[in-house]
């Protein structure tokens, strides 16, 4: 552009811890002290910074990437979350958290927990604001206590206890799909 004068500055970084070789052959290492993932290395001291550098556009080019939700067959939940250096992958039961693997960058969160055959992919969370959009995997308290009354009131209506019990466990369902369902539909036998 005509009239624009272009300048470099240099910027310091805070916090970045600076290692020398110490032996002849070997790299300059500048890391961020608050993240051991964060690095740079190279024969020389600028090449360490240009390192250091792309690593940290990686990480705010990654801070904005959606993680992806699975739940495994045993009742876990898995999380994959785009890193600058990979996807990594969590998993998290009642007993805490644990980090399960590393996979390379260009992997995408959701593609790589849809390929491991006992996960399910839990889709991600709508707005709900569209008129085609999905209803939300999850419900507040008051939907859920809702659709059991109303469950429990079309199942009391059944004679044998297996026949509530299934209707019953269809209306919860019918209802938080839907809460304006008839299940079971009017005409149903009551027998």
């Amino acid at each position: 552009m005509p009239g624009v004068s272009v300048e470099t500055v240099s910027i310091p970084f805070p916090d970045v811890a600076v290692q020398s070789p110490s032996r002849r052959g070997e790299a300059w290492r500048l890391m961020l002290k608050h993240s051991r993932h964060i690095f740079g290395r190279g024969s020389t001291l600028r090449a360490a910074k240009e390192e250091l550098a792309q690593h940290m556009t990686l990480a705010a080019e990654t801070a904005h990437v959606q993680p992806a939700f699975a739940r495994d067959d045993d009742g876990a939940l898995i999380v994959a979350i785009d890193r600058p250096w990979g996807v990594d992958e969590y998993r998290i039961t009642d007993a805490g958290h644990r980090l399960t693997g590393c996979y390379a960058r260009d992997a995408d969160p959701a593609a790589l927990l849809a390929k491991t055959h006992h996960y399910t992919v839990l889709p991600a969370r709508g707005s709900g604001q569209s008129v085609r959009a999905p209803r939300p995997p999850f419900f507040s308290l008051a939907q859920i206590e809702q659709a059991l009354n109303v469950a429990h009131e079309r199942a009391s209506a059944f004679r044998t206890d297996q026949g509530a019990l299934e209707i019953f466990q269809g209306a919860v369902k019918a209802l938080l799909d839907n809460p304006d369902s008839q299940y079971p539909l009017p005409d149903d036998d009551t027998a």
